[in-house]
């Protein structure tokens, strides 16, 4: 039976892992600082590296093999590498392959990769530094611009924080800049054409980016995250919008959205607390699920006469919603599919842009099974003048949240965890408006971070520096808007 198991397993590791490549030995060999595994012609997967190098030149070859793989995660977390090289041979590099190498600075790759997957250098928070060899013939990093770039295609494969995208880009790849902390600012040229899925997923610090004219399509979940996010220009181009574009930007304020997109995907603006105020597009037809669901400080928002099905808990947690324009009349309104949790909609006072008619037979109503809306010709002015509709009252604007956090790089000493974990407070929270939350992000699995903020070590871990991100939120009070701060905190173990 043990045998029967053991095959079934060799299979699937091989089926699995393979793919592209030969298949290679379940046994894992070590050669000084590196785990690795051979394909059936005698070439070397490496599995995982031990060392603490701060640079480090990924050999050609191992135990007298051809290197041509680097594996999943094989060099994750390993927070002490600075510089990595990758040698002639090697071929691939698998998923996130250098995941969370948070000192990782700079990367040459060699001249023989021909295939590199998505998010293999996230949470690379210090790449600055990205060059590719001249003599690769599927990747380039072109006019100095430290990216890698898939040449035939002209797609952004993987970004840094000090990336410059050339004209010549067509498409921001998937997970291109995912996680990448320091990214504060970015443009995005008139070539681009696609901003793919969770392209800049968690980039908490981003702050601005530039979206030009030409763009046609973002991706899913492509800005999920960027929590210093603060207002987007959607150039008119763009026509379609993928889930979850901007959920979770908790800075967002003000969004514009493109005259040519008619469907507004699922969780496009979820959990964007400070968001205020939305203007639809005039042709939308389709709102999905959750669009807006938590979005608290939403007080106006705009909905065009061609609005037709409104999705399930769109607008659910929206408790500040007052105002909603919409370009019909209430008759339409009367129509429009609505899905359940939608009460913050409902509860809001609805401005009609047109008269309900006296016979509703003569006016087309929206049903969910016509994309289109005949609308009944209004009257001039002089003929039938309609009444002027009182202004909304203006509530007063909530004030910017005054926090402020610094962090300190703390040190304990590794005899200290011999005996128990440690409980450090590295963090210093000042002017914060409303309960203050604090939620780990990322970092060394040596680390956690409490209710109130402090940093506990794990009784047993050895000399080194971890690092820790943490995301620190002060909810708000009635006067004062949400806001989160991320912070990265350092400790050093001696």
């Amino acid at each position: 039976m043990k045998k029967f198991l053991s095959i079934i397993l060799s299979i699937f590791i091989i089926a699995g892992l393979a793919t592209g490549f030969s298949s290679y030995a379940v046994e894992i060999k070590t050669s000084g600082d590196y785990e690795y595994s051979l394909y059936d012609n005698n070439t070397v997967r490496i599995v995982s590296y031990k060392g603490n190098d701060k640079e480090v030149a990924i050999p050609d070859m191992i135990d007298g093999h051809n290197v041509v793989n680097i594996g999943l995660g094989a060099f994750s977390r390993c927070f002490n590498i600075e510089s990595v090289v990758i040698s002639e041979n090697i071929e691939r590099i698998e998923q996130r392959a250098f995941n969370s190498c948070v000192n990782l600075k700079s990367v040459e790759i060699g001249r023989d990769v021909v295939n590199i997957d998505e998010s293999s250098f996230s949470g690379c928070d210090a790449l600055s530094n990205i060059t590719v060899k001249n003599k690769n013939t599927v990747y380039d990093s072109r006019d100095n611009c430290n990216a890698i770039i898939e040449t035939k295609s002209n797609t952004l494969k993987i970004g840094c924080s000090k990336t410059v995208i050339p004209n010549s880009v067509a498409t921001i790849g998937e997970n291109a800049f995912d996680n990448c902390f320091d990214l504060k600012t970015i443009e995005i040229p008139s070539n681009v054409k696609m901003i793919g899925r969770e392209a800049f997923v968690n980039c908490m610090n981003l702050e601005k980016i530039t979206l030009s004219e030409g763009l046609e399509q973002i991706g899913d979940s492509a800005f999920r995250g960027c929590l210093n996010l603060k207002n987007v220009e959607i150039p008119n181009s763009v026509t379609k919008l993928g889930f979850s574009v901007f959920m979770g930007c908790t800075n967002l304020t003000n969004v514009a959205l493109p005259e040519k997109v008619t469907t507004i995907n699922n969780f496009v603006f979820s959990d964007c607390v400070n968001l205020e105020s939305v203007k639809l597009p005039p042709k939308t037809e389709i709102m999905g699920d959750e669009v807006f669901a938590n979005c608290s400080s939403l007080k106006t928002i705009n909905l065009p006469e061609s609005i037709r099905h409104i999705g399930f808990s769109s607008f659910n947690g929206c408790e500040n919603l007052t105002d909603v324009y919409y370009g019909g009349s209430e008759y339409s309104w009367k129509n429009i599919d609505m899905g359940d949790k939608n009460d913050s909609l409902q509860n809001a006072k609805i401005h009609f842009e047109k008269e309900s008619p006296t016979n509703p037979t003569t006016e087309s109503t929206p049903a969910a099974t016509t994309p289109t809306e005949t609308v009944q010709p209004t009257t001039s002015a002089t003929e039938n003048p309609e009444p002027t509709e009182p202004a909304p009252t203006v509530s007063k604007p909530k004030q910017a949240n005054p926090i402020k956090v610094t962090a300190k790089t703390k040190t304990v000493k590794e005899k200290k965890l011999k005996r128990s974990k440690v409980t450090v407070n590295a963090l210093t929270v000042k002017k914060a408006k409303g309960e203050v939350k604090y939620k780990k992000l990322s970092g060394s699995k040596k680390l956690t971070v409490n209710k109130k903020g402090k940093i506990t070590i794990k009784k047993g871990t050895k000399k080194g520096t971890y690092k820790i991100k943490i995301k620190i939120t002060a909810k708000g009070t009635k006067k004062y808007k949400s806001k989160t701060v991320t912070k990265k905190v350092t400790i050093k173990i001696k």
